[in-house]
């Protein structure tokens, strides 16, 4: 659960959950979002926060990732990561939107395709990672 792998893993996946979500929400689709969202979500977004939760996630990544591949690497790590975009982006999305509503069900959409991307990304960086430290095989 502590292994090199795992921590460095963790790492690299949160540095990047944060810095393709900071783009992507502030510069590439921030005014989308705006222009989409149905409550007044604010200006005060707390980077600390946001940060906890993506080492979290990315530990939660590393472990799951660990121990459900065979083959490290980042194909590997790619799939994996597609398959927490679709759990995230259209399983948990369209449960937020079913219950919260804080977006209209077209930016919904297009934030699950974005978890794809999002989480496709980081799934192969840490595949890439575990590959690195720790091969047992290859893609």
């Amino acid at each position: 659960m502590l292994s090199k792998s795992t921590l460095v893993s963790t790492l690299l996946g949160a540095i990047v959950l944060n810095l393709l979500g900071y783009a992507f929400y502030e510069y590439i689709a921030g005014s989308y979002f705006e222009s989409h969202q149905n409550i007044s979500i604010g200006e005060n977004m707390d980077p600390l926060f946001i940060s906890l939760g993506s080492i979290i996630f990315a530990f939660g990544m590393a472990n799951l990732y660990r121990h459900h591949t065979k083959n490290y690497g980042l194909s590997s790590g790619f799939r994996f990561g597609l398959w927490i975009g679709l759990l995230m982006g259209f399983g948990m999305g369209l449960i937020m939107y079913g219950t919260a509503q804080w977006m209209d069900l077209q930016a919904q959409i297009v934030d699950a395709v974005w978890c794809f991307v999002y989480y496709g990304i980081t799934g192969g960086i840490m595949g890439w990672a575990f590959k690195s430290i720790e091969p047992k095989g290859g893609d």
